[in-house]
């Protein structure tokens, strides 16, 4: 079929107003308001020579105007941090370990007609798998503890995490002055928690809601995602252990260059006034 410019352009209107549009919808919406009848392909083709293609969209959690706006105050303040304070910042979080797929979305790779064959069926289970939930912190210096968390993890217990932890983590981060990160989940930002910074005098980051493209941790944690799927743990125990081997072989360089990302990420922020940023 032959393009006139006319509906060139209401297709690619049509994109610009909503990018998550199907080939269906936009070729009905052309039918209802331009009376065209153009099929799914042209539309494509349209779109493609127009360098738009279809791609995953981005993840990212979602934003009101205060979110944004609370963030881009916080990554201006972010700007001013000297490189001393930088190096002196402890990123902390909490990650969840799958015994499957500890990766990610699995892929296959096969031919056409291969999907059914054996060797590309990923078999789910009923029972069995299960999961493994971590806290752990780093700065510039390197890692600190990991702690396998047992149980329901509730503010109290957070609290025994960083009495227990956060001094020898410290220690072997050769750190007597620090700045605590933690994000804004609930255990972290509850009265018993408070106390117990305040009661050490702990300096706590300022820390925006919604914001995990600002905490550098979760590039390690990816990190030893990646590590852990690579030796297919075949249990809980084998998770665990190669867990701990991925988080405590974490090269120093690594740690540097991701606690040191967090001055780019605020430069981000600031630029997106908030918005979302590559991270």
């Amino acid at each position: 079929m032959v393009v006139t410019g006319a509906i060139e352009s209401a297709i690619l209107a049509q994109n610009k107003a909503n990018s998550c549009f199907s080939l269906r919808k936009h070729a009905a919406k052309l039918a209802k308001e331009h009376g065209a009848t153009v099929s799914h392909s042209t539309v494509r083709n349209v779109l493609e020579n127009n360098s738009v293609y279809a791609y995953s969209p981005a993840k990212k959690p979602a934003l009101s105007a205060k979110h944004v706006q609370t963030r881009f105050l916080m990554a201006q303040g972010w700007l001013g941090l000297t490189e001393r304070e930088l190096q002196s910042i402890v990123f902390s979080d909490e990650s969840k370990f799958n015994l499957l797929y500890s990766d990610g979305k699995p892929f296959v790779w096969r031919g056409p007609d291969c999907r059914l064959k054996k060797e590309n069926i990923i078999e789910t289970k009923k029972f069995g798998g299960g999961s493994i939930m971590v806290w752990a912190c780093f700065s510039y210096h390197g890692v600190g503890k990991l702690v396998i968390i047992k149980g329901i993890m509730d503010a109290y217990r957070y609290v025994n995490i960083l009495s227990s932890s956060l001094p020898p983590s410290l220690e072997s981060m050769d750190l007597s002055e620090f700045i605590f990160q933690q994000d804004n989940d609930s255990k972290h930002t509850a009265k018993v928690t408070k106390q117990f910074f305040e009661g050490r005098s702990i300096k706590v980051l300022p820390w925006p809601a919604m914001s995990p493209d600002m905490n550098t941790i979760e590039n390690l944690w990816s990190y030893v995602k990646r590590r852990v799927s690579e030796s297919e743990p075949k249990n809980l125990a084998d998770l665990e252990v190669e867990i701990k081997k991925a988080w405590y072989s974490i090269p120093k360089e690594v740690c540097q260059n991701y606690a040191m990302s967090f001055s780019r990420r605020a430069l981000a922020l600031c630029r997106s006034r908030g918005e979302h940023t590559k991270y």
